[in-house]
């Protein structure tokens, strides 16, 4: 009889001389019930179990399940879909040759009014199981997820029980995440906001790429040769005019 992860009791089939004897029904249930095994023992598939035993059908079966605990199912943890790009590592556009074009890295991921950013699915709770002795085995806590936005954002329920979340004006998008553990649950937080300015600290060069927004771009250096600064709104270079490219500007 062994007990130690409370989850299971096995039979230890050790060989016997001649005219083996192994534990009856009965007897399993009377060892049982002296150690407060209430859970996980079946005496028809015991019985079953002894049939063989006693045929010399398992010889090699030196360790043998006797009673078995009903396990956690654990459940599935949040999840949160983009449904735009955020990927701030592309190293440039592929062209149709193979060769990369680095001024072409569209840093900025850019929305539209009405997008939508990303799809928040609920976690799902597992289900509790069982020991030996009739005691609950909670399931791991799944990951949960916060989406925290600015006002520029707003939610809708889905299916599922799902959350959408929009952008009400065009813009670029500023996403972060973290990681934290609170009384050994984790639990991830995801910040989302949308800008409708982009500020360039330095130049618009080869570092940068091609800055194509849908809003405000403040440069604080210059749009270098070779590159090129385009904005549905201004795009504003330090002592210089400002140049308008919006589609109704003359």
């Amino acid at each position: 009889m062994d007990l130690p992860d409370r989850t299971a009791v096995y039979f230890l089939n050790l060989p016997q001389a001649q005219n083996p004897r192994f534990p009856s029904v009965e007897d399993m249930q009377i060892l049982l019930d002296k150690e407060g095994v209430v859970h996980g023992f079946t005496p028809e598939r015991w019985a079953e179990i002894l049939a063989e035993l006693e045929e010399g059908k398992r010889t090699k079966d030196y360790v043998i399940v006797v009673a078995q605990g009903t396990l956690a199912q654990p459940g599935s943890d949040a999840e949160f879909d983009w449904m735009v790009a955020i990927d701030n590592d592309k190293p440039g556009r592929i062209m149709d040759d193979g060769s990369i074009d680095f001024r072409d890295r569209n840093l900025n991921t850019v929305v539209k009014e009405g997008d939508m950013l990303g799809k928040l699915v609920p976690p799902k709770v597992g289900v509790a199981g069982k020991d030996l002795f009739g005691n609950e085995l909670r399931p791991p806590s799944p990951l949960n997820i916060e989406v925290v936005t600015d006002s520029r954002i707003y939610a809708e329920p889905v299916e599922c029980g799902a959350m959408a979340f929009y952008c009400e004006t065009g813009g670029g998008i500023s996403t972060d995440s973290e990681i934290k553990k609170v009384k050994g649950r984790t639990h991830k937080r995801i910040n989302i906001g949308v800008y409708p300015i982009s500020n360039i600290e330095g130049d618009i060069d080869y570092s940068t790429g091609n800055i194509d927004f849908n809003g405000d771009v403040v440069v604080g250096g210059s749009v270098q040769s070779d590159t090129s600064g385009k904005a549905g709104g201004l795009i504003c270079e330090p002592l210089k005019a400002v140049y308008w490219n919006r589609s109704s500007a003359p």
